[in-house]
């Protein structure tokens, strides 16, 4: 009984809650604010992600109950629904919400339903590649930008690209070309590349004189731009281009001649020619000597064979570069010749000079005493010696005189010997021959000779003797009357 009364009372409050909060909710003002209602999703990203992003707000008389239990519904009987949005296809999707609280129980007031709009949007940009920094082409060609760009895009193969540069094919230069890809989003996507144009064709330039010689005259000026001619493949005839060296036309010589021209690529070509300033006068070479003499001792190799011209005469300036001195000079004692050859480019002439070396050193002579028996038939040759820096053969030479000598009677005589190098320096000496007799004879006189020697030191021996016994007596009597006078 005691439950019965305990459920009673419970189930009568139970009603008279509902029946209180009805009619408190019929008394008060209720409506839902939403926020999110405007959402934009990623193509190909997943609508889970997005689809809690619309909320609402339950507000009760302008105050708004955060601690409302609210629950949503995408479903149902309205014309949009969550399941119609296609997130892989870029569009506008409008999905119906439905709240309901939980908590407070408004029922269906003010804004309990809202139409959320869902953007499928492609957000990415499209990928731009450049297959080549620096392009070259050849100058008057034509070429495809898109030839150096490949693209894609996460989305649609559809990309608008647009080319942007100042590049012009016939104008040498690198111009920079500015990319920009589209897709059907609207994103962009920016790159740069460049693009050289280049020439490699050079001009031809042509002389209609053969071989590129060219005579003229000295002292005579040319037009010499009369003989060439320049074309280029593109440009054409660009004869008035030409550039030419200058020439000085009273110079006689050979010149090399270079003619240039440059196209307008910057592309150079040349031509190389050669002018000849034609001399009709040959030069002279004067000598101060026709002949000279020098000390065959002299530095050959440094020795100023120069000195001995005196001028060379020419119709032009003299370069004595030209000039060549060529000797057979040995240092020996003999005659040579100096060449002296000269060219003014177009002539060579010669001249000679010949150069007589000598010595200035006599021939030294030395002889060997001769002591001859009589009646030999000596060779006084061997008995002299004779040097000579200068002449070797100097001994050939020798000549001795002995037609004052008398080999079959004993004597002393004299002959006399004589040389003379290749230089014309002389010696002469006398040379002393002495002619003995047979030996017994000899031996004889030898004694004799002796005794008579030994004789005559025993007589001077008795005469000093004397001489001397005389002086010390007559002394002594003049001391004895000197001594008698004094007392």
């Amino acid at each position: 009984m005691m439950k019965k009364t305990i459920g009673s009372i419970i189930l009568l409050l139970f009603i008279s809650f509902i029946f209180f909060g009805y009619k408190v909710n019929a008394a008060s003002t209720w409506k839902y604010v939403w926020n999110n209602t405007t959402i934009t999703i990623p193509v190909g990203e997943s609508f889970d992600k997005y689809m809690d992003m619309p909320v609402a707000t339950l507000y009760r008389d302008g105050y708004p109950l955060n601690d409302a239990n609210i629950t949503y519904n995408t479903e149902g009987d309205w014309l949009y629904y969550s399941k119609n949005v296609d997130t892989t296809h870029c569009g506008v999707y409008k999905v119906w919400y439905k709240c309901f609280d939980n908590k407070y129980i408004p029922g269906t007031c003010t804004g309990y339903k809202c139409l959320v709009t869902f953007y499928v949007k492609d957000l990415e940009a499209p990928n731009l590649e450049i297959l080549e920094d620096e392009v070259s082409i050849k100058r008057g060609s034509t070429y495809d930008f898109k030839n150096n760009v490949s693209y894609s895009d996460n989305y649609s193969s559809l990309v608008t690209l647009d080319f942007s540069s100042s590049f012009d094919p016939n104008i040498l230069g690198t111009y920079k070309v500015n990319v920009k890809a589209t897709d059907e989003g609207g994103n962009v996507t920016t790159k740069s590349f460049n693009v050289n144009v280049y020439d490699d064709s050079v001009p031809i330039i042509e002389c209609s004189k053969e071989g590129g010689d060219i005579y003229i005259p000295v002292g005579e000026e040319y037009n010499i731009k009369e003989f060439f001619k320049a074309t280029d493949l593109f440009d054409g005839d660009i004869s008035g281009r030409l550039e030419f060296p200058s020439i000085d036309y009273k110079v006689v010589g050979v010149f090399p001649y270079e003619v240039t021209v440059t196209n307008s690529s910057g592309k150079k070509a040349s031509f190389n020619a050669t002018v000849h300033i034609v001399d009709n006068m040959e030069p002279v070479i004067n000598l101060t000597e026709e002949s000279i003499i020098l000390d065959y001792k002299i530095d050959i190799d440094n020795f100023d064979f120069k000195k001995y011209i005196s001028k060379i005469d020419d119709n032009q300036g003299i370069d004595y570069n030209n000039l060549k001195i060529k000797t057979d000079l040995k240092n020996e004692v003999g005659n040579y010749k100096v060449w002296y050859e000269y060219t003014d480019g177009v002539y060579v002439v010669n001249n000679v000079l010949d150069v007589s070396l000598i010595s200035h050193e006599s021939p030294k002579m030395t002889i060997e005493s001769v002591v001859l028996d009589i009646d030999s038939s000596p060779d006084l040759y061997q008995y002299v010696s004779i040097t000579d820096e200068s002449d070797k053969n100097v001994y050939d030479t020798l000549y001795i005189d002995d037609s004052n000598v008398i080999y079959e009677k004993e004597g002393i005589y004299y002959a006399n010997a004589y040389c003379i190098n290749s230089s014309g320096l002389s010696t002469e000496k006398r040379m002393k021959i002495v002619v003995k007799g047979n030996d017994v004879f000899s031996e004889a006189n030898k004694g004799f000779s002796i005794t008579a020697i030994v004789l005559a030191f025993m007589v001077v021996g008795l005469l000093i003797f004397i001489i001397s016994y005389i002086l010390i007596t007559r002394k002594d009597k003049f001391s004895e009357k000197k001594n008698d006078l004094n007392i």
